[in-house]
C-alpha cells in the first residue's frame, strides 16, 4: 500500500461508544480535541448500530452508510474495525470473517470473541488467508507503559505486580488482564478467582513460579492502575490517558494494513482470553484453575 495515500477504515457496528471515541480520535474532535486528527487514515464506511448514532457518525465524517450485509464494505475499505458489542461481542466472529476472507486487515475490538474456539478460528482463518488480524484492549498501547519503561527497567526483574481496573471480569475485566500481561508477557498457568457484589480478586500463576493479582472493581472510582514490585524497587503507574490509548492501537492498526503484519501476535490474544475463561470457570467451580481446562 502507498505510504502516502489515506488508510480508508469501516467501522462494522457502532452500537458502541467506542464508535464515537475513535472517530473522535481520527477526526481530532469531541473529547479528543486535545490531540492531532490523525493524517494517515479516513472512516469512509459505517455499518450497523442504531440508525441516529450511525447517521450521526455520517454527518461528522461524511462515510458511506451500509444498511445490508457488512460485506458490502469490501471494495471501499482497507482496514475493518469489528466494534459491534452485541452480547458483549458475540457477533465478532461472523462480521470478522468476510473480511479476513477478502484479504482486508481486520481490527476486533476487545474482547475478541466470547470463546477461545472461536478466536482460534479468526487466527487460523486470517493465516489461511495470509490476512493480519489484531485484537486487544487498547491499554497494550498506553502511553504510560512507554513513558515509563525506563523506570520500569530500573526497578530490575518484576517478581510480584497488582492491577487494578473497573466493571466486571470479562468484558471489562479484560483491560486489567491485558495491562497484566503486558507488563509480565510470560504463559500463564493458572488463575483462582473469588467474586462478590462489588469486586473480582484474581490471583494468576505464572509458569516462572511468580504471582499477581487482579481487582476488577464494580462502583468504585474508575481507573487503571499497576503496581509492580522488582529487586531493586518498585514503581506505581495509572493510566489515564484514554484518547492516546485509543490512538495508538488506531496508529498500530494502520501500520497493520500498510505492512501486512500485525503488532499483536495470536498468542498474545489468546493468553489474555485464557486467564478470563480460567477466571470465569475458577469463580464456578471454587477452585484453582489451570489454563490448559479452558484452552478449547
Amino acid at each position: 500500500m502507498n505510504e502516502a495515500k489515506k488508510v480508508r477504515i469501516g467501522l462494522v457496528g457502532v452500537n458502541t461508544w467506542h464508535a464515537e471515541a475513535f472517530t473522535d480520535v481520527i477526526l481530532g474532535s469531541g473529547g479528543a480535541a486535545h490531540l492531532p486528527a490523525m493524517s494517515t487514515v479516513e472512516v469512509v464506511a459505517l455499518w450497523g448500530g442504531p440508525n441516529d448514532a450511525r447517521e450521526a457518525l455520517a454527518e461528522k465524517t461524511g462515510a458511506r452508510q451500509f444498511l445490508g450485509d457488512p460485506g458490502e464494505l469490501i471494495e471501499h475499505i482497507d482496514l475493518a474495525f469489528v466494534l459491534d458489542d452485541t452480547g458483549g461481542g458475540e457477533r465478532h466472529r461472523e462480521l470478522a470473517e468476510p473480511f479476513l476472507r477478502a484479504g482486508i486487515p481486520t481490527i476486533v475490538d476487545k474482547p475478541m470473541t466470547l470463546t477461545i474456539s472461536d478466536a482460534k478460528a479468526l487466527f487460523a482463518l486470517a493465516t489461511e488467508s495470509g490476512t493480519p488480524i489484531m485484537s486487544s484492549s487498547a491499554l497494550r498501547f498506553s502511553d504510560e507503559l512507554t513513558d515509563h519503561r525506563a523506570e520500569l527497567d530500573a526497578i530490575g526483574p518484576i517478581r510480584a505486580i497488582s492491577v487494578l481496573g473497573p466493571g466486571e471480569w470479562y468484558y471489562y475485566g479484560i483491560h486489567a488482564v491485558e495491562l497484566l500481561l503486558t507488563l509480565v508477557p510470560s504463559p500463564v498457568e493458572w488463575v483462582q478467582r473469588h467474586a462478590s457484589a462489588h469486586q473480582d480478586v484474581a490471583v494468576v500463576g505464572f509458569a516462572d513460579g511468580r504471582l499477581a493479582t487482579i481487582d476488577v472493581l464494580r462502583d468504585a472510582y474508575y481507573t487503571f492502575t499497576a503496581t509492580a514490585y522488582g529487586t531493586q524497587g518498585w514503581l506505581p503507574l495509572e493510566i489515564t490517558r484514554n484518547y492516546e490509548f485509543y490512538r495508538a492501537l488506531l496508529e498500530a492498526g494502520v501500520e497493520m494494513a500498510r505492512t501486512g503484519v500485525s503488532p499483536i501476535s495470536s498468542e498474545q490474544t489468546i493468553n489474555v482470553l485464557r486467564v478470563l475463561h480460567a477466571g470465569m470457570k475458577s469463580e464456578e467451580l471454587g477452585r484453582r484453575v489451570d489454563v490448559s481446562e479452558v484452552d478449547l
